[in-house]
C-alpha cells in the first residue's frame, strides 16, 4: 500500500523492514520510479541486488549517513566513491589533456570531477593493478584508485620538515644544546650544519 511519499532518482534510503533477503537498515539507492505502479521504487542495495518496494518499506537518508568512502582499504562494490576534483585534473594534465595515472584520466572525464558515484564492479587487471567501474554517467569508462578522492592522498608533513620544527622548538636562540655526544652550538649553527640529502 502506498501513500503520498514522493522519492525521487538519486535519493538514498534504508529499509524500515527485512524483506527480499535484506536486512533492517539495509541502505539503497532508487534508481528508477514508477508511481503508476503498486510497488513503485526501484532501488539497488549496497550487495548490488535490486528490488520494486513499496513507499512504506523505506525511508531517506540525511547525506552524512551515506558518505563516499575516504581510505582505499574501503573500497568495495556498492561503495560510495568521489572522483578528484577540476584542480587535481588541470594541475597534473598533459598537453594532450590527460592525467596518466594506472589508466588515462581524459578530458571528457573531468566533468565528473568532485562527483560521486557507486562502484558496481571491480577487477585485478593481468599487471596487477585494479580497476573501477562506477554507476550512472560515469559507467562509460573505467577508473583507478589514483582517481579517487581518498584520505592517503592528502599531503603528509615531510619527516625532515617534522624533525626540524621540533628541534627549532627545544632551542631558543640564547641557550646552547648542551649533551654529552653533541658538542656545544647554537641554533643557527646546528640548522646550517643539517644536511637534507
Amino acid at each position: 500500500m502506498t501513500t503520498d511519499v514522493r522519492f525521487e532518482v538519486g535519493d538514498r534510503v534504508e529499509l524500515l523492514e527485512p524483506c527480499f533477503g535484506q536486512a533492517l537498515g539495509a541502505k539503497g539507492e532508487i534508481i528508477k520510479t514508477d508511481y503508476g505502479s503498486r510497488m513503485p521504487f526501484y532501488v539497488r542495495f549496497n550487495d548490488n541486488r535490486t528490488f520494486w518496494l513499496y513507499d512504506d518499506d523505506i525511508s531517506l537518508i540525511k547525506d552524512n549517513d551515506f558518505q563516499p568512502v575516504t581510505k582505499a582499504s574501503d573500497l568495495k562494490v556498492g561503495a560510495l566513491v568521489r572522483i578528484k576534483s577540476k584542480e587535481w585534473y588541470d594541475a597534473n594534465k598533459n598537453e594532450s589533456g590527460v592525467v596518466d595515472v594506472q589508466f588515462k584520466f581524459i578530458k571528457a572525464m573531468s566533468e565528473l570531477c568532485g562527483k560521486t558515484f557507486r562502484i558496481r564492479e571491480m577487477q585485478r587487471t593481468l599487471n596487477g593493478c585494479m580497476e573501477f567501474h562506477l554507476d550512472g554517467e560515469a559507467s562509460r569508462w573505467t577508473f583507478c584508485v589514483e582517481m579517487f578522492d581518498l584520505d592517503s592522498d592528502k599531503p603528509k608533513e615531510n619527516i625532515v620538515t617534522k624533525t626540524i620544527s621540533k628541534v627549532k622548538e627545544a632551542i631558543s636562540p640564547s641557550q646552547p644544546i648542551i649533551n654529552q655526544n653533541i658538542p656545544l652550538l647554537r641554533k643557527n649553527q646546528l640548522l646550517t650544519n643539517l644536511k637534507l640529502d
